[in-house]
């Protein structure tokens, strides 16, 4: 029910319904459930302490729990929507040591990922995209694939930048929204080296598979400044 009230966009109803099942159900496994999807809801709201003792208190209870490796990525990020930094660094490490394999810990080396590429750590941004990039094949790949793409163009390494978004492609094509956002950066990439005849070509493509979304038009933005410089 808690479920079905958060789809319609219900977020009292579902705390409510949440609430409820810690109460009835408060020694079995859909205790620990239920505290992951409150802490979500606090978190969606910005109810950052609420979030917190939700994450900890639960741990605490259910330490062995499956759903352990999740509540500590949340944290993580949590500590990222607080502004610190470093603990949620170090919290995402925490993840990634402790439950190798776990997609939290992938997800959570992705996010070390994007601390290190915001920093401008080219290196160490790339050796963690590349480490889930090639052992997932799921849109958490497919987002730590666009992700080394991104900071192979940010580093300048644009010929890197385009083999990484062309394998976003190749591998996980099924994914549209990673897709679409690697044809951009391709064309970006393509721009940079001078290549605006490729250029167009992946941005007409792009406009092609999607005529009505933003990706669409920001693809349409670009093909207007190339041929604009092409004049």
């Amino acid at each position: 029910m808690g479920k079905s009230y958060q789809s319609s966009g219900e977020s009292g109803q579902a705390t409510n319904s949440f609430k409820w099942v810690l109460e009835k159900y408060d020694t079995t496994n859909f205790s620990s459930l239920a505290s992951v999807e409150l802490a979500y809801i606090f978190f969606s709201e910005g109810n950052y302490e609420e979030a917190g003792k939700m994450i900890d208190g639960t741990i605490e209870k259910y330490p062995k729990d499956q759903k352990v490796a999740e509540l500590k990525y949340l944290k993580g990020m949590l500590f990222l929507a607080k502004g610190d930094t470093l603990s949620g660094y170090d919290q995402f490490d925490e993840v990634i040591n402790t439950f190798v394999g776990d997609q939290f810990a992938d997800k959570s080396y992705i996010m070390k990922g994007q601390i290190e590429l915001k920093n401008r750590r080219y290196e160490n941004a790339v050796k963690a995209f590349i480490a889930v990039s090639m052992r997932r094949e799921d849109v958490i790949g497919a987002e730590a694939q666009y992700l080394l793409g991104t900071a192979y163009y940010e580093k300048g390494d644009y010929k890197d930048a385009i083999t990484a978004f062309v394998r976003v492609e190749s591998v996980f094509g099924e994914f549209a929204d990673w897709l679409a956002k690697s044809y951009l950066k391709l064309a970006d990439s393509y721009v940079k080296l001078k290549d605006n005849k490729k250029a167009i070509s992946i941005l007409e493509k792009l406009i092609e598979g999607h005529p009505d979304d933003d990706y669409g038009k920001e693809a349409s933005k670009k093909l207007k400044e190339i041929k604009k410089k092409k004049k």
